[in-house]
């Protein structure tokens, strides 16, 4: 399959999938919608847990998600959906080098 991709593993979920973009998809924009994904994932299967967390080997989508302003409509759009599951939970969303140990 041609272009970028990302895989998605939720733990509380047990829910593995991925996710194939286009070829001129940037890795970035892939990242940004694996979290996409995963609020999504999180939204849509009502857990108890009060705490989530969100990690990804991308530091610059996660950045992103950190920014206080940004130019991007795409990275905007992923700070809202996170914003809005914060209301339900505390989500932490971590640096996690090549996924070692995830």
């Amino acid at each position: 399959m041609e272009g970028n991709g990302v895989g998605v593993y939720g733990q509380s979920f047990e829910r593995r999938f991925n996710i194939y973009l286009e070829e001129n998809v940037t890795v970035f924009q892939v990242q940004v919608y694996a979290f996409l994904a995963c609020v999504h994932e999180i939204k849509m299967n009502t857990r108890p847990e009060k705490y989530m967390n969100i990690c990804s080997d991308n530091q610059t989508a996660l950045k992103g998600q950190q920014a206080a302003t940004t130019m991007s409509p795409f990275v905007s759009q992923c700070q809202k959906a996170l914003n809005y599951i914060s209301t339900w939970h505390i989500v932490g969303v971590y640096w996690v080098p090549g996924h070692a140990g995830v």
